[in-house]
């Protein structure tokens, strides 16, 4: 019985560490650095909608060049953090502005420089590299 109550003890204080450990942000306390930015804007009324995968899964989303952030959800911290090296790794090296009217855009915000692409002009081919993270991207978000 003492093994069955310390076994107890020993998992929810494992689980209150657990709690204790996880950063979860708000508009108010978004990070300045460190997450990944991606949407579609353009057209003849300007829109713009920006998604935001930060590294412990949380997704925001805004509309418009100042709109503000909002919560979106969440995906895995495993997932994020697998996306977010992926960028690194595959997409980050392309130095791709093409923007058109309608156009796609990926964004990584780190701590000293910003990374950039942007898609959408008539007759470019993007690779398909960039394609297809795109899309799985958007596989993350919330299904309305």
């Amino acid at each position: 019985m003492k093994t069955i109550l310390n076994c107890t003890f020993l998992l929810t204080l494992a689980c209150l560490c657990w709690q204790c450990n996880r950063v979860t942000y708000t508009a108010e306390t978004f990070p300045e650095e460190n997450y990944l930015a991606f949407g579609e804007g353009g057209g003849f009324a300007g829109s713009l909608t920006t998604h935001y995968l930060l590294p412990n899964g949380q997704l925001f989303i805004s509309q418009g060049i100042e709109g503000a952030k909002i919560s979106d959800g969440e995906t895995g911290k495993r997932k994020a953090k697998k996306m977010l090296q992926r960028y690194q790794e595959e997409i980050q090296p392309y130095n791709f502005q093409e923007p058109g009217n309608r156009y796609s855009f990926l964004e990584y915000v780190a701590a000293d420089t910003t990374y950039e692409q942007q898609w959408g002009r008539a007759g470019m081919e993007v690779p398909k590299t960039m394609l297809m993270f795109f899309q799985d991207l958007q596989l993350l978000l919330p299904q309305e």
